[in-house]
Formats: C-alpha cells, sequence, structure tokens
C-alpha cells in the first residue's frame, strides 16, 4: 500500500488502497492535489479503494462524502475522505525464506488543525 502525497503526476497499477491529499474542494495548489485533480489521478491509478486525507476546514464532509459515493458508483472504485480517528487495517505479509509471516498492522489517520 503505497501512501502518495504532494504529487502531480502517477503511473497505472492495481491498488487495494490508495491514500492520496485532496487540499481544496475548488481551485488548485502549487504542491498538493486538490478534488479535481486527485480524482483524475484515482482513475489513472485504478485502486480498489482510496481514501483523501489532508482537506482543509472548507470541506463539507458528509456533503463531499455523498458526492464521491455518487463518483465511486460511476467510476466503480470506492472512494471516500478519511477522518480523524479512522483505523484502516491492513494485512502485510513478509516472506523469510520458505516461512511466510502475517502480521495485522492498524493505521489511524489523524488529522490536526491549527487555529488562531
Amino acid at each position: 500500500m503505497p501512501y502518495l502525497s504532494a504529487i502531480s503526476k502517477s503511473g497505472g497499477g492495481q491498488l487495494d488502497l490508495l491514500i492520496l491529499d485532496c487540499l481544496y474542494r475548488t481551485g488548485s495548489h502549487n504542491v498538493h492535489l486538490c478534488w479535481d485533480q486527485t480524482l483524475d489521478a484515482i482513475k489513472r491509478i485504478c485502486p480498489k479503494r482510496a481514501l483523501l486525507i489532508g482537506m482543509t476546514h472548507e470541506m463539507d464532509h458528509h456533503k463531499d462524502n455523498q458526492t464521491l459515493e455518487e463518483w465511486s458508483r460511476r467510476e466503480g472504485i470506492d472512494v471516500q475522505l478519511a477522518r480523524d480517528g479512522l483505523r484502516v487495517y491492513i494485512d502485510l505479509t513478509f516472506a523469510y525464506s520458505v516461512t511466510s509471516i502475517k502480521f495485522p498492522v492498524a493505521l489511524t489517520i489523524l488529522f490536526l488543525s491549527i487555529r488562531n
């Protein structure tokens, strides 16, 4: 499971989970992806599931997740905004010699907001 942040272009391949930043709902940024660029990248990479992180406070979590649910049905890729405390369970398999060992790993996503 790769973690991609601050990308502008990426190549294809089927992934179980893709985590991308999505700074703004509208507009653009010189380093981070925004809504349209993020969804375009997801379409190009075509993972089974994608989580969007790094959003500003301007995103409406409920409304934007509804929009993503419609997009997901249309495109066939499960996409949603991540949230504070979201736990994503990842099954990592490490091969050592002849033996395969599985380690369940939980990735907790935490967003920090700084307010003046």
